[in-house]
């Protein structure tokens, strides 16, 4: 009386394959989405206090970043970004830049405070100090995912430290 019910193997096979190639399917699309997609201010940890997004896109050069600085003209700035991770090399002429720098302390109420522009020509970065230039690029940095990006979405972000001072909590 007692009959045991078995399942068909055939029919269990074709669920474990159909769902094997779903999961390929859902892998490739959400690489390919990846993949295409530019890089946002909204990858920048931590996030700045202001961003403004475009619909265009900038196009980092493949060789080295061709930078100007104008303004208050500093060797610590130019040793800054020697420093920073990406390839920086300065140039004579604001037009032959990739990115133009502007050390203003007038413009921002803090030496750390800086408005970085991407347009789709150029990045212009206006900084209150030499560190402001500093915290820009390395903004710049994120959002390129540490080089391995080239595209970057055209915005302008507005940053500075919430508090003049910096700390840290043990408990």
């Amino acid at each position: 009386d007692k009959t045991r019910k078995t399942t068909n193997p055939k029919i269990y096979t074709d669920m474990k394959t159909d769902f094997r190639r779903l999961l390929c399917c859902l892998a490739a699309a959400s690489t390919l989405a990846l993949a295409n997609a530019e890089a946002t201010p909204y990858d920048v940890i931590p996030l700045p206090a202001g961003i403004t997004i475009d619909k265009d896109c900038y196009t980092l050069p493949a060789a080295r970043l061709k930078v100007y600085i104008a303004g208050v003209k500093s060797d610590k700035a130019a040793h800054l970004l020697e420093a920073c991770a990406m390839q920086c090399t300065t140039v004579a002429k604001r037009g032959d830049a990739d990115v133009v720098i502007a050390i203003d302390p007038k413009k921002h109420d803090s030496a750390e405070g800086y408005r970085l522009e991407i347009k789709p020509k150029q990045v212009r970065i206006t900084a209150g100090g030499e560190a402001g230039t500093f915290y820009a690029m390395q903004t710049l940095m994120q959002m390129t995912k540490e080089g391995r990006e080239n595209t970057v979405k055209c915005c302008t972000i507005d940053d500075k430290p919430r508090f003049s001072y910096r700390g840290l909590h043990f408990d």
